[in-house]
């Protein structure tokens, strides 16, 4: 990846889809469906997967799949799911351990 870091979106910054000025790269900043896997620990057909189903934006360049750092970045930060409260549990009556 020749010294190229990947580095979260910030809040508010725009992403590739709204600013395709940042989508564009040298090919030795694109990453490889290889490379993409491992950074995610995902399997490469996983990804491709992915790909086909236009769930990650990516460049074709003969059979190759190529993907931006940002792409992969938003694919992750975008995936974030909140986390729900549940309601307390309240006791039954006259359960195992609980004297009447």
């Amino acid at each position: 990846m020749s010294g190229f870091l990947l580095q979260p979106r910030k809040p508010g910054e725009p992403t590739v889809h709204e600013a395709p000025a940042v989508a564009e790269a040298p090919l030795s900043q694109l990453l490889s469906v290889e490379q993409v896997a491992r950074l995610l620990d995902l399997s490469p057909h996983t990804i491709r997967a992915w790909a086909r189903a236009r769930k990650v934006p990516h460049r074709k360049l003969g059979r190759r799949m190529l993907f931006h750092p940002v792409d992969v970045i938003a694919l992750v930060t975008d995936a974030h799911v909140e986390p729900i409260e549940w309601p307390k549990r309240r006791d039954k009556k006259g359960a195992a351990g609980t004297e009447s």
